[in-house]
């Protein structure tokens, strides 16, 4: 019952947000007649209340601009009002140039204010109001505002009801036709306004928003937040471009009433979902047109989750807690604990939603992909402002939530030298998603380079980085007993290890910086070993432990003797190496050691501001034993335990406290309960204010078998505890000095010389009074002034000092041009796909075309006005001349681009041309071949070996003179015979290849009169098989709102028009099918027409889909993919369907059947032959075991694809 009353609400929902008002309010006195319960009670309640809502907002108001002036009020009086329209000066929208008003809502921000007024007046466009709402500040901030009353529109200073009433005055004082807001510690680019009313006048748009960057406390931009799509997600995830990166028309504020005030935090938010059911029409500007600067509005947690959970259940009806809680943790990326949201409950609570709410479903399904999609920001190191500071990096092999000692100091440090000014980036190479477990400055990037965008763009290319036997292989390290041969450099260079170089390697090719600090000597190989004669920067490796351990002991994981070996000659390419202790210089390899310097560990600032603010008073202190530590066997608590256990009798009063976890913790409890201890008194978990549980304790054991440092020791040590260790835990003995600063016992009876010393120390307060006086002023040598002075000095010495490392020749990048006409459409997808593959290989490659830049690398090509002309000519060709049903003619003679506009292109080693239509003219295409460059033309369709058919439906005439063109009528039919002339004069070239996805194009070239002197070679196209991937049915159809008990045929229905496509044979085989069977549901990839509304079958259009995940989604609904084309090359359609195991009915003619195994991935049947394409797709839905996916994995990825056009080069 609770299930059917959840489907008749969401039904109540669908129609609220379809705006049926009539139809609504007579279902909801129908629903009202039978609800029972108090949720259903209450729903009915707020639905009724919103009906009436939105008949109101349906009807046109003037909400925008119906105020002149703000009005003074009682108890809230005007204590500024100014600008421009005081004075009677107005502005007014153009017929070319829409008027925009841009609004700063600012309450005490007396800091920022400035720099967001000038980033508003120094806007290229031309035609912007401005108008300044300051909410009565006090700090300052209206002193700053009034010196720019004679560059603002409209200025007032007022009382307001919080930060959404002074918005809503905004509105209506904005006279624009569109309206933005920008809050006053943020800033535009200079043509954020230009390029965003571009946007919205180019695309139609009612809305447009964009990406930001988030900046640091300086204001320099160091994270670049991309946006995303306008869709469903945004329901559960929020506005998907930054707030003040979205411009609107002013109808859609007067539809919605502007910002509801009954929000204090979430109205913007609900604001947009509200723009999201109005079906405005809303579309993403590429670019980034804001900083953002960190702070802002201050956050209410308790406030922020009732409204999030109010819009919420705006949306989605009423939300049962745990279901709530899930949401709000999908929409931060994060639960309520801090941890990610777990694959389980993503899977639970998506199949709840599928049982009672489509919407709700579709929303959670999507911003779940969006989750796993790589993400498009990029994070960029930070850069140093000042001459006489350092651009400094901290390099650690993974550090997001690890705890340990080396991580501190390496996170601390980064702290200090940001706050002296330096510009310092923090690097990793982990890939998996979470925070640095200790407090990171928030202006310090982090940059983790094992994930998108870094793992691909700063991949250096395998022959460009010398980590081979020949260069490492020869050296000698007596205590490793391991001698690498040549097959183990083979090896290492297949292996992840070399991979990260690679990383490491691209990333500091691409920024350098003046000094690099690796910890660890996991991080050595892939910082160090990759480095080449041309990097002048300071590397410093920075040990964390005594290098005997580190780099020997079997206790210290590395997985080959082949790594410890790497991590060793690592240190030839370190300049300077930092050690704990001056006594650790004797345990690194000789030939190392004079390149070592001190560079100790230190005390945190925490611990260290704790400790003097509590002093040493031993008399005050608790008769407790602490111990802090990792419950490992390296940290041996379990003699202490049991040390404690056989001196209790003698340490009356004294408790013992262990602060940690690990994997030991049931065994550990397991011991206190058989020696007769509380395992809870003793075993105290894992506490992240450490420094709070120091002063707790009198004494600190600590029964370590090694250490690198003891930092714990120095910790307690700074508050006066003197320690009890073992005199051969390397390390902490460097630490403590016996009988002075604490207690340095035997280690050959570890559980009676930890006993005896409990016994001695805590038997006597004087003694544990003056050894715990030594340790506080012996731990202050320690601090992090110290470590920064050594490193300082480090630095001074390296600038007068530099020492150049071997020479090692580089090898530079190859050079990759591809033109496409456009990036969209099934040859400008191709096209990407390959740019993308020889990018993962290495290759230095650029996309040219007429379509936005999709990658730094890319040009987006323009025509002048006069090109522009002689391209609407060429279309028109192409419109009038070509008979009904035949397929596309492109008239290639007329140009383009120009020669000019090419001439660059000469810096490449390699030009592959892709679809070319209307982009390059015949001429042009002649003068890219007679630069001498290794050109490579693939082909899409027939239109490079014709006259000007992009299929020739079964004429031959491209293999003869194109004279009498069947495809074109009698006035213009001979042309194609002109333009055939021209091709084969024009591109004879011995620098030419031909490439064709499939045999069948390339068997046409190979018989053309244009190409049949020309290479031929056949590749196949590739494609991302990590985003075509298949997704669960019961899901995919329920994200698209799919029945679950059809059988589902999905075929793509664009161009149906053309005759080449099949769709007669399609209806045909659906009449047939609609006849004998009523299981079935058609799945279309594109919009429904007047052809396709015949169709026998129901049938579900998705319109055209940008997004390769949702395709992906699509594909993976469907029991058949069905591709009923007669000519064609070799469509991606294919490739997509199998890569998500879905298999695919096509004809065997042209390129379409080559890719078919028939009854392993799908069936292509004789041409044109409906009743066997019939026989086939009922073959395939009525069996289960059609096995696709691995076929496209093994041979049609993207990778693959770059391989053999890389093999085409050599050649």
């Amino acid at each position: 019952m609770k299930s059917l009353i959840s489907k008749k609400m969401a039904e109540l929902l669908e129609l609220k947000r379809s705006g049926q008002i009539a139809t609504l309010q007579k279902a909801i006195k129908e629903f009202e007649a039978n609800a029972k319960t108090g949720i259903a009670l209450d729903f009915v309640k707020k639905l009724k209340s919103v009906s009436v809502d939105s008949e109101l907002n349906n009807k046109r108001n003037d909400f925008v601009g119906s105020w002149e002036k703000v009005a003074a009020t009682e108890g809230k009086p005007l204590l500024f009002e100014g600008g421009l329209r005081t004075k009677g000066v107005h502005r007014e929208s153009k017929s070319d140039l829409p008027l925009v008003t841009i609004i700063t809502v600012v309450f005490n921000n007396v800091e920022t204010v400035a720099k967001c007024i000038d980033s508003v007046l120094a806007q290229t466009y031309a035609n912007i109001e401005y108008i300044i709402i300051d909410g009565a500040s006090n700090d300052g901030t209206l002193d700053v505002i009034k010196q720019y009353h004679e560059q603002v529109d409209y200025i007032v200073s007022q009382k307001d009801n919080g930060i959404y009433n002074a918005m809503n005055k905004g509105l209506k004082l904005a006279k624009g036709d569109y309206i933005a807001f920008i809050n006053a510690d943020d800033f535009y680019i200079s043509t954020a306004v230009e390029w965003s009313v571009e946007n919205l006048l180019k695309n139609s748009l009612d809305i447009s928003y964009a990406g930001f960057y988030y900046a640091d406390e300086n204001g320099v931009a160091v994270v670049a937040d991309e946006s995303k799509p306008w869709s469903e997600a945004m329901l559960v995830e929020g506005v998907p471009g930054g707030h003040e990166t979205l411009f609107l028309h002013k109808d859609c504020y007067n539809q919605l009433n502007g910002y509801d005030e009954s929000y204090r935090l979430a109205a913007d938010y609900h604001l947009f979902v509200r723009c999201f059911f109005a079906d405005f029409k809303a579309g993403p500007l590429q670019k980034n047109i804001l900083v953002m600067m960190p702070g802002g509005t201050s956050f209410n947690e308790e406030v922020g989750i009732k409204e999030n959970r109010r819009v919420l259940e705006y949306c989605f009806g009423p939300l049962e807690n745990d279901f709530f809680e899930f949401l709000y943790g999908l929409k931060y990326y994060k639960n309520w604990h801090g941890y990610p949201v777990d694959d389980k409950a993503i899977e639970h609570y998506l199949s709840k939603a599928a049982e009672s709410n489509s919407l709700l479903h579709k929303a959670m399904f999507e911003s779940i992909e969006n989750r796993k999609r790589q993400l498009k920001g990029r994070i960029l190191p930070a850069e140093k402002e000042k001459g006489d500071k350092l651009k400094i990096c901290i390099a650690l092999n993974y550090l997001t939530n690890a705890s340990g000692g080396a991580e501190r100091i390496a996170i601390e440090s980064a702290n200090r030298f940001h706050r002296e000014g330096h510009a310092v980036t923090v690097i990793q190479c982990f890939g998996i998603a979470g925070e640095p477990y200790y407090q990171l400055d928030s202006a310090i990037p982090v940059i983790d380079l094992a994930v998108f965008p870094y793992k691909d763009e700063y991949l250096m290319p395998a022959d460009q980085i010398d980590i081979s036997f020949e260069r490492y292989g020869n050296r000698n390290f007596p205590k490793l007993g391991f001698q690498p041969t040549e097959e183990d450099f083979v090896n290492w260079q297949k292996s992840p290890h070399f991979w990260r170089s690679q990383v490491y390697a691209g990333f500091f090719h691409h920024h350098k910086f003046d000094v690099v600090i690796s910890h660890m000597p996991s991080t050595y190989p892939y910082t160090l070993l990759p480095r080449n004669s041309d990097d002048k920067t300071l590397h410093i490796a920075s040990l964390h432990n005594s290098p005997e351990f580190k780099f020997y002991s079997p206790l210290y994981p590395a997985e080959s003797a082949m790594e410890r070996y790497m991590r060793l000659v690592s240190l030839e390419n370190a300049d300077k190496i930092g050690l704990l202790f001056e006594d650790f210089r004797s345990q690194v390899p000789e030939q190392f050691q004079e390149k070592c310097f001190v560079l100790p560990n230190f005390l945190s600032q925490d611990i260290v501001s704790v400790a003097d603010s509590i002093g040493n008073n031993v008399e005050a202190k608790n008769k407790v034993i602490l111990s802090v530590g990792r419950l490992s066997d390296q940290k041996d608590h379990a003699t202490l335990i049991k040390a404690y256990a056989k001196a209790r009798q003698q340490l009356t009063g004294w408790l013992l406290k262990i602060y940690g976890e690990g994997p030991l913790k049931n065994q550990l409890e397991k011991l206190c309960v058989e020696l007769g201890l509380e395992p809870s008194e003793i075993l105290m978990g894992a506490r992240k204010d450490i420094h709070n549980i120091y002063p707790t304790g009198a004494v600190f054991a600590f029964p370590s078998l090694f250490e690198g440092f003891g930092l714990t020791a120095l910790e307690a040590m700074s508050f006066g505890l003197p320690v009890i260790a073992f005199d051969n835990c390397e390390g902490v003995k460097n630490l403590v000095n016996n009988e002075q600063t604490g207690l340095l016992i035997d280690s050959n009876d570890r559980i009676s010389s930890m006993s005896n010393a409990l016994v001695k120390l805590c038997g006597n307060t004087e003694l544990v009074s003056k050894l715990g006086k030594s340790a506080s002023e012996a731990a202050r040598k320690y601090s992090l002034n110290a470590y920064v002075k050594s490193f300082e000095q480090e630095v001074e010495g390296w600038k007068t000092n530099t020492n150049l490392l071997p020479v090692v020749p580089t090898k530079n990048k190859l050079k990759y041009a591809i033109l496409a006409t456009y990036t969209e459409g099934g040859a400008g997808i191709a096209a990407v796909r390959l740019a993308k593959g020889l990018r993962q290989q290495g290759v230095d490659c650029s996309v040219i075309s007429f379509s936005p830049r999709m990658h730094p690398s890319d040009y987006k090509m323009e025509l002048s006005q006069e090109q522009q002309v002689l391209y609407d000519k060429s279309l028109s060709l192409d419109k009038n001349h070509t008979h009904e049903g035949s397929t596309f003619f492109s008239n290639q003679m007329y140009p383009s681009l120009e020669k000019s506009q090419v001439e660059f292109l000469r810096h490449f080693d390699v030009i592959n041309l892709h679809w070319i239509q209307m982009f390059l003219s015949v001429e042009v295409i002649e003068y890219i071949l007679s630069f001498g460059k290794k050109v490579i033309w693939t082909l899409h369709d027939m239109a490079p070996l014709t006259g000007g058919c992009h299929y020739s439906n079964g004429c031959l005439g491209y293999t003869n003179d194109c004279s009498e063109c069947p495809q074109l009528d009698s006035k213009v039919n001979n042309y194609p015979q002109q333009v055939l002339s021209e091709k084969l004069k024009r591109w004879q070239s011995k620098n030419l290849t031909i490439v064709s996805p499939s045999q069948w194009l390339a068997d046409c070239a190979k018989q053309s009169q244009v190409f049949r002197n020309t290479p031929v070679k056949v590749i196949r196209n590739g494609l991302d098989t990590d985003v075509f991937v298949p997704t669960g049915k019961e899901h995919a159809r329920s994200f698209f709102n799919l029945p679950q008990d059809k059988k589902i045929l999905l075929f793509t229905c664009q161009s149906h028009g053309e005759r080449r496509k099949g769709f007669k044979e399609l209806m045909e085989v659906a009449h047939k099918l609609a006849e004998q069977r009523d299981d079935l549901h058609v799945l279309m990839f594109g919009h429904e027409s007047g052809e396709t509304k015949k169709l026998p079958i129901p049938y579900t259009a998705l319109g055209h889909i940008n997004e390769e995940w949702k395709l992906a989604v699509g594909y993976s609904a469907a029991d058949v993919t069905v591709l009923p084309s007669l000519e064609d090359n070799l469509p991606n359609v294919i490739l997509e369907s199998m890569a998500c195991n879905t298999p695919v009915v096509t004809f065997e003619n042209g390129g379409c059947g080559e890719l078919i195994l028939q009854y392993i991935n799908g069936i292509a049947t004789r041409q044109s032959n409906a009743t066997l394409l019939m026989k086939a797709i009922e073959d395939i839905i009525d069996t289960d075991n059609y096995s696709t996916r691995e076929f496209a994995c093994n041979l049609l990825t993207s990778d693959i694809c770059a391989f053999n056009y890389l093999s085409t080069v050599e050649r």
